[in-house]
């Protein structure tokens, strides 16, 4: 079965099932597949395409070329010998098959945009998918839509590839911009660079994305080399623009040069978690798995069970370890092996995440309070007080909807 891929972010290329088409004879048979591609939501009237291309001659010869740029297409497409054509037409009307057997890049990145966008998640932040699907869709992305493709003459047609141009390079900067934020608010500054720098080679003119370089730069420790990047910015506006940099920017600078770093770097979330000794040896699919529900958004509360000494405790340190960077409010330890009363669990829950009574209100109150818009993850270990204490973290999490517990036990709650 034939597979036709049609890739236009970047330059122009065609496969069909994996081998090059390279049998384009001139650029407007490229820009005319590349427009029933985009617009392949519905049919095309033969003289608005021959209008759109071929502007400079009269009625009929554009309709002519229009006739002859549709015959390479298919040839080069290999309709003629396939059971059912990618390119629909009659006397009146040309389209791409919608329902057909190309795929197109530009519907694969918008699509893995608007799928993240969709995404019921408390973060783009902390949401491993959407991280996933945003990194897709800039692989997809390659480069800007028919970066080599030129029509000469043709008004219409370049207005139109501007407008695509313009719109997928502002879809791309957003989500580079969430991919730099997730990578520096997870301390990943070789990657949030790496993000940076993909922004700016888009569109060098944005400030924004170099400031964003800079304070990058200078937070991991390279502050000679934001220094150097604001020069470089310097350079590059007076050159391009006869401009002076931004205030925002200059401001920037001075900072760094002056060595005052600690406030370019974001807030971290509270990780109140004990370290980790040694590695964990042969709990992989169970580690696995306690994960896997915690991230899930229907699993609220999840228990490790089992007697004394087995190694439950260790398994839920390295699972908090593991998602430190998926509740955006902190991942916090509450242990309760020294309890004997169910009643004071709360209270531990509160020392732990710091919240102090306040007067004339119930510490249990205030806990609701302080947790119930907070995304975070309490490891409630030892939980000792069993089926007494149950209702109690039952309330909790009925009153803070982004609450989610690990729970250490012998017993089942």
């Amino acid at each position: 079965m034939r597979q036709i891929e049609i890739c236009l972010l970047g330059p122009f290329a065609v496969t069909i099932n994996g081998a090059p088409v390279t049998t384009f004879e001139y650029a407007k048979v490229r820009a005319l597949l590349a427009y029933l591609a985009v617009e392949a939501h519905r049919p095309h009237p033969r003289a608005e395409l021959a209008t759109l291309l071929w502007p400079d001659q009269p009625e009929r010869s554009a309709r002519g070329s229009l006739s002859q740029a549709l015959m390479t297409l298919r040839n080069a497409l290999g309709d003629k010998a396939a059971d059912r054509p990618v390119l629909l037409s009659d006397t009146q009307s040309v389209r791409l098959d919608p329902q057909g057997a190309s795929n197109l890049d530009v519907t694969q990145f918008l699509g893995l945009l608007r799928a993240s966008d969709a995404h019921p998640h408390h973060s783009w932040r902390v949401c491993t998918p959407c991280a996933e699907r945003l990194q897709q869709a800039m692989q997809v992305y390659r480069g800007h839509f028919l970066a080599d493709i030129a029509v000469a003459d043709n008004a219409a047609f370049e207005e139109w590839v501007t407008l695509q141009r313009e719109h997928l390079l502002q879809r791309a900067l957003g989500a580079l911009e969430r991919l730099t934020e997730r990578a520096q608010w997870r301390g990943a500054y070789g990657e949030a660079i790496a993000y940076a720098q993909r922004q700016i080679a888009l569109d060098p003119l944005l400030e924004a994305p170099q400031r964003v370089l800079m304070r990058l730069l200078a937070s991991n420790g390279e502050g000679t080399a934001a220094l150097a990047r604001y020069r470089q910015t310097q350079t590059m506006l007076a050159h391009e623009l006869a401009a002076e940099p931004e205030k925002a920017t200059t401001t920037l600078f001075d900072q760094i040069r002056a060595g005052n770093v600690d406030s370019l770097q974001p807030p971290q979330a509270p990780f109140v978690v004990p370290a980790l000794p040694t590695p964990l040896v042969g709990r992989t699919a169970e580690l696995r798995a306690v994960c896997a529900r915690l991230q899930d958004g229907n699993a609220r509360a999840v228990t490790i069970i089992g007697t004394g000494g087995i190694g439950k405790t260790r398994l839920a340190l390295e699972a908090a370890h593991t998602l430190r960077y998926n509740f955006e409010d902190g991942v916090y330890v509450v242990e309760l092996a020294a309890l004997n009363d169910a009643t004071l669990v709360v209270d531990a829950i509160a020392q732990a995440l710091g919240v102090k009574e306040r007067p004339g209100q119930r510490i249990s109150a205030t806990t609701r309070d302080y947790l119930r818009a907070k995304h975070v993850l309490l490891v409630l270990d030892n939980f000792e007080p069993g089926v007494d204490a149950a209702p109690g973290l039952s309330e909790l999490l009925a009153a803070c909807p982004t609450l989610t517990v690990l729970v250490t036990s012998r017993t089942p709650l």
